[in-house]
């Protein structure tokens, strides 16, 4: 994240935002997010800009988002600037996100990401939900409790399900074609990902779900790039210029 050089009064005016913010409503499904059989719910970009813009304007702040694609990453990027009267500012970090999806790379499928980067982008910043949350799917439920709610019967995986295993699998397949041409290892290609996309998602998570996979590709399709551009010669080198930091202090375990 980059500020201004003070932000006394930027950060004052955000902690009374906070205070009087109502949550934005959830009203729209995401099917391939469940609890219990159901769709969770969430607030989509305009809710959530509707409820934050009156209690950022009475707090003398306000809020900008850029966003750009790259034709040769297939991905777009988001930013988000909030603003204080006094002139002090917050600029996230980027968001890269994938706009591919299916094979198809047009005008709809950049939109599509790009609403959805903002979305993401906007609540992280301002610091409030605007979606449901399962807790990683349900998969940190203890062993006692997966087995007393387990169903009686098996049901059929749906359409959504099946889109996302197929996309994970492709996603940790892809994981592995990297780490093989770069000389490292899978789990510290997968963590690097994880790691990025819990950064720009302000989450937690230990593994690949619905919820992080879009952002999960855009970083796996830097990589990608990174790896077919440069040589072969030093363990990490596909990240120099992308981290800001020389390659060999990143530690990629042992080749």
């Amino acid at each position: 994240m980059k500020t201004s050089e003070n932000i006394g009064e930027i950060a004052a005016a955000l902690a009374k935002f906070q205070n009087v913010v109502e949550s934005p409503k959830k009203s729209s499904d995401n099917p391939a997010f469940k609890r219990e059989g159901k769709s969770l719910k969430y607030a989509d970009l305009d809710a959530i800009i509707k409820v934050v813009t009156p209690a950022l304007s009475s707090n003398g702040l306000s809020q900008m988002q850029f966003t750009s694609s790259d034709i040769e990453t297939k991905t777009v990027k988001v930013y988000t600037m909030i603003l204080h009267s006094s002139g002090q500012f917050m600029i996230s970090d980027e968001l890269i996100l994938p706009a591919e999806n299916f094979g198809k790379f047009n005008s709809q499928t950049i939109g599509s990401a790009i609403t959805y980067g903002r979305r993401y982008s906007l609540s992280a910043i301002l610091g409030i939900a605007s979606e449901d949350d399962d807790d990683a799917n349900s998969q940190s439920l203890p062993d006692d409790k997966k087995g007393k709610e387990a169903p009686k019967s098996n049901p059929k995986p749906t359409n959504t399900d099946n889109d996302f295993f197929k996309n994970k699998k492709e996603l940790e397949d892809r994981i592995h074609e990297v780490a093989n041409k770069t000389g490292t290892t899978y789990e510290a290609c997968k963590k690097f990902v994880l790691d990025k996309s819990n950064e720009q998602m302000n989450k937690d998570f230990k593994d690949f779900n619905s919820s992080n996979l879009p952002s999960s590709m855009g970083y796996l399709k830097v990589l990608e790039t990174k790896s077919n551009n440069k040589p072969e010669t030093k363990q990490g080198a596909i990240l120099d210029g992308m981290t800001n930091q020389p390659a060999e202090e990143i530690n990629w375990g042992n080749r």
